[in-house]
């Protein structure tokens, strides 16, 4: 494996723009004998930098998927309890009052329990056995730590200086990593303008509470049929991915679908929240915008947002629609033809026993206001609220009557007073035109191209703007609001503002999870990680290409068997490359293997498929397991604190379902491809 290494770092890629520490330089036949030893320790410094590189890179991938708690340091009130265990110890040794054995007197265990009981976090017991049990005690129940998760920001973070401070990363390699190579496409820091300036204009539309609405009228438009409400909450929730981004789907729709179920004894949390979540990593792949990874390939190929959708759409439909069918045939047997809900009236059960038919508002007290809402709104309102807290007892089997889809929610004012249940239609209408228009102009920007070179306006400025816009209408409605407060001489609730409920949801940990990222697969390059890699799997894809005719290959064709190979092997091994390394960072080193010099031994055309086929598995390789994508951990933790236990949904519930149709999606996918590259090359 080393030899092999230290033969393809000959073979420079175009990420790399300087020679590899790994080469060895003795070719020179001037002074061969007498730098023998210095070439040899140079080698051997280099081996050893190539493994450690890899070694951190595994091993942060493995704290990025796993995100474990470490400890720091003390708390304040360890610190406390510390020093009042070891005072008492000191006061009760210089009383006499401790034995020869170190154990307590019972006079002194009763006077620690009596200073003990001063605070609720302090020690309450020191056992009189032996003074090693007693120092036990101080340790295994009192110590509390401050934490620091690992997570994709942290970890990213450690392993670049890690990497640093051993020499391993230089300051070339570190600058390549975070602005891009010169007169290379792909620069991060475009990347990261365009996903985060576009993650504020989707969740600047989301808090306008437009989307929970939309939720809420599908939910009442369903008729509170389980069928019926699967196939609308598939439809909506791939609109909604095709024109925001699929966390920002998995974010808004989860919830949701947790709170539906919850509200129901008979409907089962599973078809839902693993449909809207399958179905958004598929159709994440039709737009740019659909997917970070997508904007890296694209970024990398300088395929611009028309083009990119051109041959995106017809396999992003195709596998949708497929994915869709799959999914509704598996669960087609789990979903209720009648939803039965669970009331939060106590007073509908006992008209249900008594076999009265009557509205909700017969149901009411005579006093109480007739305000009305559906019952979704209920639902989508408590979104903050404790699932425990909101479980009912009582159910009422709905029928058809359209008089039973409204509910009172007199008795839960908390609920009509959540942000989440309330509709500014104002400002929804105002973004979803800035939404769409920024659509519509990264569409427009890619056909004008300018100067000699026949550029096109690069689309994060496109997103940049938009994203101006957002925050300036946002700016004018929080002044307005405190306008509005200070003359009405009423208090605001600190960070109550519009533009603080978008910051707290911006997924800021990306950026130096992406950057950093981006550092190491330049590093990975740098020791040739990447050639080896790119080498491997061109071999595997040569092998199921068949024998192709040296003049067909010499006039630059490719046999159909050739295409579809190349097309395969990269969907499938993208795919399962997601669930080992995660899919960004898959796509970051993926992007490099396919521009590596060792991948070129490929027809121009396998590349292109390759690259298409690299967008499919980054998307659709998050369907396989939860480890697939940064999403998959977030819609796991999403559906724990929304009360889905881990009875209902787990790993393993999900690996089932993935194993199952994210195959087939991808063979759907893969072969749309096919086509295209059979049509139009």
């Amino acid at each position: 494996m080393i030899s092999e290494i230290l033969k393809t770092t000959t073979m420079m890629s175009s990420f790399q723009t300087t020679p590899s520490p790994i080469i060895n330089n003795n070719d020179s036949s001037l002074g061969r004998d007498t730098t023998t030893s210095t070439t040899t320790t140079t080698t051997s410094n280099s081996t050893f930098h190539a493994w450690f590189c890899m070694a951190v890179f595994i091993v942060d991938i493995i704290f990025i998927i796993g995100a474990p708690r470490i400890p720091i340091f003390p708390t304040i009130q360890t610190w406390k309890r510390w020093f009042r265990w070891l005072q008492l110890k000191l006061f009760k040794r210089r009383s006499g009052m401790e034995n020869d054995d170190g154990s307590f007197t019972r006079v002194v265990d009763e006077n620690i329990n009596e200073n003990s009981n001063d605070n609720n976090n302090s020690i309450t017991t020191i056992p009189s056995s032996s003074s090693t049990s007693s120092w036990q005690t101080l340790f295994n129940h009192s110590v509390q730590f401050y934490h620091i998760d690992l997570d994709m920001s942290w970890a990213s973070v450690i392993a670049i200086v890690v990497l640093f401070v051993s020499g391993t990363l230089d300051w070339n390699n570190m600058k390549i990593g975070l602005l891009g190579a010169e007169g290379q496409h792909l620069q991060p820091y475009s990347i990261l303008l365009l996903f985060m300036s576009l993650s504020y204009v989707c969740v600047s539309l989301d808090v306008t509470g437009l989307f929970s609405y939309i939720a809420n009228w599908i939910i009442k438009k369903s008729n509170y049929n389980g069928h019926k409400l699967f196939i609308w909450f598939s439809i909506f929730a791939s609109v909604l991915t095709i024109f925001t981004s699929n966390d920002i789907v998995i974010l808004t729709l989860t919830p949701i679908c947790c709170y539906m179920c919850l509200s129901s004894r008979n409907l089962d949390p599973v078809p839902y929240v693993i449909s809207q979540f399958f179905l958004a990593n598929v159709w994440s792949v039709l737009l740019e915008i659909g997917n970070p990874t997508n904007v890296i390939v694209a970024l990398a190929y300088q395929l611009n947002f028309l083009v990119y959708s051109k041959w995106m759409a017809l396999p992003a439909i195709s596998s949708g629609i497929g994915c869709f069918v799959l999914l509704y045939t598996f669960f087609y047997s789990s979903i209720p033809k009648k939803i039965e809900l669970v009331s939060e009236n106590p007073q509908n059960e006992e008209v249900r026993m008594s076999g009265q038919s009557q509205s909700i508002e017969e149901l009411e007290e005579p006093s109480s206001q007739q305000h009305e809402e559906p019952l979704a709104s209920a639902i989508v309102g408590s979104l903050n609220n404790d699932p425990a807290s909101t479980h009912l007892n009582n159910t009422t089997l709905l029928d058809d009557s359209p008089a039973l889809l409204e509910h009172s929610l007199e008795e839960n004012s908390n609920v009509t007073k959540s942000s989440t249940s309330a509709l500014d239609v104002k400002s929804a209408v105002v973004k979803s035109v800035a939404l769409l228009l920024c659509l519509v102009t990264l569409s427009v920007t890619s056909l004008i191209k300018f100067g000699d070179t026949g550029e096109t306006i690069p689309p994060w400025i496109v997103t940049c703007s938009f994203f101006g816009f957002s925050l300036i209408y946002d700016i004018v409605i929080d002044s307005l609001q405190l306008f509005n407060i200070y003359y009405r001489k009423t208090i605001q609730k600190p960070f109550d503002s519009l533009i603080w409920k978008v910051l707290v949801r911006l997924p800021w940990k990306i950026i130096p999870f992406i950057l950093s990222m981006f550092t190491i697969v330049q590093l990975l390059n740098y020791y040739g990680w990447t050639d080896l890699l790119a080498k491997k799997a061109a071999e595997i894809i040569i092998m199921l290409s068949g024998n192709q005719s040296p003049e067909a290959l010499a006039e630059g064709k490719t046999s159909v068997q050739a295409i579809l190979a190349a097309t395969m092997v990269m969907s499938y091994l993208s795919s399962l490359a997601c669930n080992v390394i995660n899919n960004q960072p898959m796509t970051i080193l993926f992007t490099s293997v396919i521009s590596s010099k060792e991948y070129k031994i490929l027809t121009p055309i396998q590349r292109k498929g390759s690259m298409f086929s690299l967008i499919l598995g980054s998307n659709f390789g998050a369907n396989i397991t939860l480890f697939g994508a940064l999403a998959g951990i977030m819609f796991l933790s999403i559906l724990r604190q929304n009360g889905i236990t881990n009875k209902q949904v787990n790993y393993f519930t999900f690996l089932k379902y993935g194993l199952i149709i994210t195959p087939i999606v991808i063979l759907v996918g893969s072969f749309f491809i096919f086509v295209e590259l059979l049509i139009f090359e």
